[in-house]
């Protein structure tokens, strides 16, 4: 049967084979807390054991931030420094530099988004908005297109409203577990390809947050590991 898979002939047989295109296995990360909020990025390539190196800055030193990434452009949205930010920016992936301006979230001042992408758009779920006041956690999804500078527009909605949650996906599909407000077990998706509002996946197996930096995947599995149960305190 026809598997819509790459072959090639080698004298006796068809072999199939995967072409990953533009893929350097360079791991890119900016920001955070170190003690005071930082706006250092540093790279690693992710097939070589060895310390980071230094990559260049982001435009605005924060934690919290949201990142999702093509095989070509890393970016950054939102976060938080003592006030929140709405500002997404982007870097090259294969040359280092200080990153550029991108554009805007399509909410103002957000930190503690659930982001993920497919190789062509990124996609930024839920999170907390300091303004317009009252400060609140939302339910909005918004989207990029990667390639193409610009705001993010508008995608549809999660499934729960709630903040600092895991999100992943397998390049068709952008799931989303866990968050707060107060702490959510849920697990909900789109498909990255059509906007509208997330659905219903199930339940992680204890209601927890802040498991973003544990949250990882393949084209065929989500990964949800770690996270926090007890107070948490905005920074």
């Amino acid at each position: 049967p026809d598997l819509n898979t790459l072959e090639f002939f080698n004298g006796n047989e068809w072999k199939q084979f995967t072409y990953n295109q533009g893929q350097s296995g360079r791991m890119v990360l900016g920001g955070g807390v170190v003690p005071s909020h930082s706006n250092v990025i540093q790279y690693l390539n992710i097939n070589t054991f060895g310390n980071s190196q230094d990559f260049g800055d982001l435009t605005l030193a924060r934690s919290n931030i949201a990142s999702c990434s093509s095989s070509t452009r890393g970016i950054w949205a939102g976060g938080a420094a003592g006030t929140y930010f709405d500002r997404i920016e982007y870097v090259t992936i294969a040359s280092a530099g200080n990153s550029i301006d991108f554009g805007n979230l399509s909410t103002a001042n957000r930190a503690y988004i659930g982001a993920t992408s497919s190789s062509t758009r990124g996609i930024f779920g839920g999170g907390y908005q300091s303004s317009p006041l009252p400060a609140s956690t939302v339910n909005i999804i918004d989207y990029i297109e990667i390639g193409t500078l610009g705001d993010a527009l508008n995608f549809g909605d999660l499934f729960s409203g709630r903040y600092s949650a895991g999100a992943v996906s397998n390049g068709v599909r952008a799931v989303w577990g866990g968050g707060n407000t107060p702490n959510k077990s849920v697990i909900d998706f789109v498909n990255i390809a059509a906007k509208s509002n997330s659905v219903f996946f199930g339940d992680l197996t204890a209601a927890r947050r802040n498991n973003s930096g544990g949250a990882f995947s393949n084209n065929v599995r989500g990964i949800f590991s770690g996270g926090q149960i007890p107070a948490f305190f905005f920074f």
